[in-house]
């Protein structure tokens, strides 16, 4: 599951140099920095498997009054307008418009049921795909004297892997000149927000489904 499309994030520069570390308007010393490491957050996926248990809807039929109706058929026709033969007939028909109306009531039942159906069948294979593909987020820590903090999120793991390798170099005094590029990095805005990261695109994901 491409989870880009889901997730709010944005291109910003990085800039290392000999001294300095610069993150879109982060910036720290290099000599502050007594190491880095790259952070691994598998996204926790809380939501209930979809389910559906609605019954079947089926026909339903009066049949106290579906006899009574075929028998007054009957009666009428052949005593009133005494004609035996169309008798019968007329009691069927009247069975017929009983069976009639009930598959006409039954008909939207059905297409809702349907409908409702294959709505959580839908919602099901997202769900099982965020189950076994959960949201991993990958990021940059800064280890300081104060403790560590990471330094930003990305769902790109080589970028991470770059910026660490170029601060790395810098820490070791092996780079020479700045080095640049641009970072994708996911919003997050806490840990609390982190965790309710994959209800919040499953959400948007079984939209319109």
């Amino acid at each position: 599951m491409d989870y880009h499309e889901f997730v709010d994030a944005s291109q910003v520069n990085f800039s290392v140099n000999d001294r300095l570390i610069e993150c879109g308007s982060t910036t720290w010393q290099i000599r502050n920095i007594a190491a880095t490491s790259i952070g691994r957050k598998v996204v926790p996926f809380t939501v209930p498997e979809p389910q559906f248990n609605t019954p079947e809807p089926e026909m339903q039929l009066n049949v106290k009054a579906m006899a009574m109706a075929a028998a007054a058929a009957w009666l009428v026709v052949r005593f009133y307008f005494g004609m035996p033969k169309l008798a019968i007939a007329a009691a069927l028909a009247a069975v017929g418009l009983f069976f009639f109306f009930a598959l006409q009531a039954l008909a939207p039942q059905k297409s809702a049921w349907n409908a409702e159906k294959h709505k959580t069948a839908e919602h099901w294979k997202v769900w099982d795909t965020m189950r076994r593909n959960p949201l991993v987020l990958f990021s940059l820590m800064l280890e300081t004297n104060a403790g560590s903090k990471p330094l930003f999120y990305s769902l790109d793991e080589s970028q991470i892997t770059r910026a660490n390798e170029a601060i790395k170099r810098s820490i070791a005094q092996k780079e020479v000149g700045d080095v640049n590029f641009q970072i994708e990095t996911v919003n997050v805005g806490g840990e609390e927000a982190i965790n309710n990261f994959g209800s919040s695109i499953y959400n948007q994901s079984i939209v319109g489904k």
